[in-house]
């Protein structure tokens, strides 16, 4: 998509600013390795109700906060001490996210810091420990499987495994903590009754499960955040 657009007297070319992401996994990307990472802590997300046009909404908000990809842009802004601001949608779902600085996001929205509250989507969190970007399994997802799995210990291991690799495709170290963690407790039952023990998560079972599924819900308008997040 590309945007021109007037922002504070100034014009402004997007060449292709991405702001769709046609995956779950893109998105957490977006946020995990480009975004929180180099400081854009303040966020508003929000759905785009059903009937709406998407791309419209897309140029609306990219036109109010002059978002741009422009590398020398955003560097101006920065030395005016202006802030930075992204936004990022996944189907219906989209978060505007700002650094430090002045914007009238500020003024206009009402906004949380991602320090202090992640944001939840789709049963993943993103959110800052020790001042990077964390991605975990959300815990209101992750305690009950947690629970489930525990309760499958003993189970013949082939399926054990199966359903172990299946649990998510995402490989960031707050998950791959989670995974192992979950691991070593099943490992020290079976040890214990001297079953074969479950192998390290093969995520790309994982991954090629989670592709599918989002190839069959790609068109679905439910939303994938939680509702504290709603305005």
């Amino acid at each position: 998509m590309s945007l021109t657009f007037s922002h504070n007297n100034h014009i402004y070319k997007a060449m292709k600013y991405h702001c769709e992401m046609q995956t779950l996994g893109q998105f957490l990307q977006r946020f995990a390795v480009y975004i929180l990472n180099y400081g854009h802590y303040f966020y508003v997300a929000d759905v785009i109700p059903p009937g709406r046009t998407l791309s419209q909404t897309d140029r609306k908000i990219c036109e109010q906060y002059g978002i741009t990809h422009c590398r020398q842009t955003r560097k101006n802004r920065r030395d005016r001490g202006e802030a930075s601001v992204h936004y990022v949608r996944f189907k219906n779902a989209f978060v505007i996210i700002a650094s430090e600085g002045k914007s009238d996001f500020f003024i206009q929205e009402q906004w949380t810091d991602i320090r202090q509250e992640p944001l939840y989507i789709s049963g993943y969190s993103l959110g800052i420990r020790d001042e990077k970007s964390c991605v975990r399994i959300q815990g209101k997802r992750w305690i009950p499987l947690e629970k489930k799995f525990i309760g499958m210990t003993y189970f013949e291991i082939r399926n054990l495994q199966r359903y172990y690799d299946l649990i998510t495709p995402f490989r960031y170290s707050w998950i791959i903590e989670q995974m192992e963690r979950l691991r070593t407790k099943i490992n020290h039952k079976r040890k214990r009754a001297s079953l074969p023990l479950l192998q390290s998560w093969d995520w790309w079972r994982g991954k090629t499960a989670q592709e599918a599924f989002e190839k069959k819900q790609r068109h679905s308008t439910e939303s994938m955040f939680d509702d504290s997040h709603l305005s």
